[in-house]
């Protein structure tokens, strides 16, 4: 049986939550604890959760120069769109250069000449 039969077979009840007897000041745990199925959903709760610790504790731990497992796919990939960024701002750059040189030698070209002299 699993949890779900479980809470349909006592329904209304929740058998996660305890009950208290005011009159007799009796309290009385709940159902689950004892249940094997929350066992194992615990076992998986906190695999999963030391497995959230060990990588908090991995990038908590990180030396200077060294990037933790998890980040480093995300780190080659940020170098990667910097460099093109580098790259791309670069010929944009060179581009601009070449196109003042050629105005600058066009505005040479376009000044008067008088009888073949240059002014």
């Amino acid at each position: 049986m699993n949890c779900l039969e479980c809470k349909d077979r006592f329904s209304p009840d929740n058998p996660e939550v305890g009950a208290y007897l005011p009159k007799t000041g009796q309290y009385f745990a709940p159902i689950c604890q004892g249940c094997p199925n929350e066992h194992d959903k615990g076992i998986k709760g906190d695999i999963d959760e030391l497995k959230d610790r060990i990588a908090n504790l991995e990038a908590i731990s990180a030396q200077p120069g060294w990037v933790p497992r998890q980040y480093h796919d995300s780190l080659q990939q940020i170098q990667g769109q910097v460099l093109l960024l580098q790259n791309k701002l670069n010929a944009a750059l060179d581009k601009g250069k070449q196109r003042a040189k050629q105005q600058a030698a066009q505005k040479e070209a376009e000044k008067p000449t008088y009888r073949g002299l240059r002014a």
